[in-house]
């Protein structure tokens, strides 16, 4: 039995913040946005049991207990319960519990403390496993597990009454002392800008910049490695304003030195890419992209953490030996070029202990990704790129950070070229995205192996690829920016050297917040890192124009599916003030329907939570309740939604 702490269920708080700060050029140019110091809570819902069920912690002793039901229609062969942060189940703290029985044990048997955070690990009789993660226990709870093979619950019981229900990841697998390496699942906080000719009023060059962050929960359980990475944004963040002042300085020179020679707008970013995302490894890589009249500059780097320790790896501190590197490196150069590109006295040791602008590298799931700076090495001024699978060297990457998840997800830079290992077989994928000038159509071409596709695409302004490897399949998986911001999936598996196109789904990984700086905007971005469980967003309109998310999992036809029948409403600012009496009915925190109305007087604020967007809106209320709203051709019993609520505001 292994353990997946990514498969939590979710649950969007209600209340919301999120803070955008501007942060003013010190060269008289429009102001630049400083990308969110952190995402409003609701766009990366906490744990529930973390949030409403964490009591005082009592002391262990004969009293504390809990008691675990069965009601799955098999016998329970083993059921652990473990420290959240413990990477083993130890052992078990119940054996053969029969279908419909329940038992109580003491916390004591499982060296426990109420109040802490537990992993709770089932297996049946037929060697299906049934997890849930992160779950604060107390006295007296009651754990009943129910469902089946195919879609399996806990029901979490506190003494005083409340419940919690919580989804089980359903499995099948061989038991094993060691749990399943669970995903982290960091954002990228993306700010946007430009700078404006004084003496024309136009824009001259564009600005982007990112930062990878972690979202609450992955704060919580690597807090080092927040820390360095808030150290590495403020760093990064500073290096690059002073990159593009010089670069946007440049483009206004060029553009008054040249008049007579049209200048596009010159533009500039600094992105972060995503190699590894789990809890033994985040591996990303950094471009630096400058591009002027259509000639584009690339400039790569690259970061690897140990999450636990926080600490920035060199390439020594992830192998376990690197007295054959250098040879492995010549010859996986001599098949990617068809010759040794380089001096043959190349020496590159001593790059493998330190930072270095000369060898890029990233820890990927099935191997290391290395890149050569040829200028730096006195070569043909490009980056040199080889893939050394893991499979044909297995003795080279250190234990502690061998990867444990078969299925993974990698953010992908449009125009170059990224290994793949689909079921053993290495080829690579490579995305162009070429967006079309004046009324031109945008042309999308995808490489993979020998095989090719491209195609015209009218209204397309804008694609960031990401590349998901779930059951043995290769899946690219294209965010696209068409007309009135709208976003969609552009969804293509593949195989055996072929493209092939599965279809288009309504959802982003990303939402933007407009910031004060005119232009200017600031976005998040929530790439998927884990393909059985990632978020996407969308636009609803039920009540007024809202940004709203669900967890999704990759399907067997490739395409994302969901067993949420909810979005839940991410903007921090939804609040609607009542118009007229109101009798609305009551439904539970995550949904569920409850006895009983409420009479709400005009005046009332209600705060928009959670919508199915087509029929139904769920609202909090001033004194914790929560109420549900029906609306039906733009009316609520039978009156217009001006007419009953204020503060519903619709865009475009």
């Amino acid at each position: 039995m292994v353990k997946n702490g990514a498969f939590n269920r979710i649950i969007a708080a209600l209340l919301l913040l999120a803070l955008l700060l501007p942060l003013l050029l010190s060269c008289g140019r429009e102001p630049m946005v400083e990308p969110f110091t952190r995402p409003p809570d609701s766009a990366f819902p906490q744990d529930t049991s973390a949030v409403q069920s964490a009591g005082p912690k009592s002391t262990v002793g004969p009293a504390a207990s809990l008691t675990v039901k069965n009601e799955l229609q098999a016998l329970i062969a083993q059921l652990y319960i473990s420290p959240a942060e413990a990477s083993n189940w130890g052992n078990a703290a119940v054996t053969e519990l029969g279908a419909g029985e329940e038992r109580r044990i003491d916390f004591a048997a499982f060296s426990a403390v109420p109040g802490e955070k537990y992993d709770i690990g089932t297996i049946d009789e037929n060697g299906v496993n049934y997890d849930c993660f992160d779950v604060v226990l107390l006295d007296g709870d009651t754990i009943s597990l129910s469902g089946n093979a195919e879609k399996a619950e806990f029901r979490l019981e506190r003494a005083g009454g409340a419940v919690e229900t919580l989804d089980a990841k359903v499995y099948n697998d061989e038991p094993s002392e060691v749990k399943r390496v669970s995903f982290i699942t960091p954002y990228v906080s993306r700010s946007s800008d430009y700078s404006v000719d004084g003496e024309t009023g136009e824009v001259y060059a564009d600005y982007s910049f990112t930062e990878l962050k972690l979202n609450s929960k992955d704060a919580g359980r690597f807090p080092l490695l927040e820390k360095t990475l808030e150290a590495e944004n403020k760093r990064r963040s500073e290096t690059s304003r002073e990159a593009y002042a010089e670069f946007a300085e440049n483009a206004l020179k060029l553009r008054r030195d040249e008049p007579s020679q049209p200048l596009r707008t010159a533009a500039f970013s600094d992105e972060v890419f995503i190699k590894r995302t789990d809890e033994k490894l985040l591996s990303i890589l950094l471009v630096q992209s400058k591009s002027v009249n259509g000639v584009e500059e690339l400039t790569y780097s690259s970061a690897n953490f140990d999450p636990e320790t926080g600490a920035l790896l060199m390439l020594s501190d992830a192998l376990k030996e690197t007295q054959n590197l250098q040879a492995i490196i010549y010859d996986e150069l001599v098949k990617a070029y068809g010759g040794f590109p380089f001096d043959d006295e190349l020496e590159l040791a001593g790059e493998f202990s330190r930072p270095s602008e000369k060898l890029i590298w990233s820890v990927e799931p099935k191997g290391l990704g290395i890149m050569l700076n040829g200028a730096a090495f006195e070569a043909e001024n490009k980056y040199y790129e080889i893939f050394i699978p893991f499979e044909d060297h297995p003795e080279l990457l250190a234990e502690k950070y061998r990867p444990a998840n078969e299925n993974y997800a990698l953010t992908i830079p449009c125009g170059r070229a990224v290994h793949t290992m689909a079921e053993g077989k290495r080829a690579s994928v490579e995305v162009d995205f070429a967006e079309g000038e004046a009324d031109e159509p945008a042309v999308l071409r995808i490489v993979y192996g020998g095989a090719e596709y491209s195609e015209e695409l009218s209204g397309v302004y804008d694609a960031e690829a990401s590349l998901a490897h779930i059951g043995g399949r290769e899946l690219l998986y294209l965010d696209m920016l068409s007309d009135n911001d709208n976003r969609f999936l552009l969804v293509f598996s593949l195989e055996d050297g072929g493209i092939i196109p599965l279809g288009t789904f309504p959802g982003s990984w990303s939402y933007a917040y407009s910031a004060n700086a005119a232009g200017s905007f600031s976005k998040l971005i929530m790439p998927m890192a884990d393909p059985a469980s990632f978020s996407l967003y969308t636009t609803t309109e039920l009540l007024g124009t809202v940004d709203a998310s669900k967890t999704y999992s990759i399907g067997e036809n490739g395409m994302p599916e969901t067993e949420d029948t909810y979005f839940n409403v991410i903007r921090p600012d939804v609040e609607f003030t009542l118009k007229t009496p109101l009798e609305l009915p009551l439904v539970s925190e995550t949904g569920e329907a409850e006895e009983g109305t409420a009479m709400l007087e005009a005046g009332s604020t209600l705060v928009y939570f959670r919508t199915d967007g087509e029929k139904t809106a769920d609202l909090a209320l001033e004194d914790g309740r929560f109420v549900r709203i029906t609306v039906e051709n733009h009316l609520i019993n039978g009156a217009s939604v001006d007419e009953v609520l204020d503060g519903v505001v619709y865009s475009g």
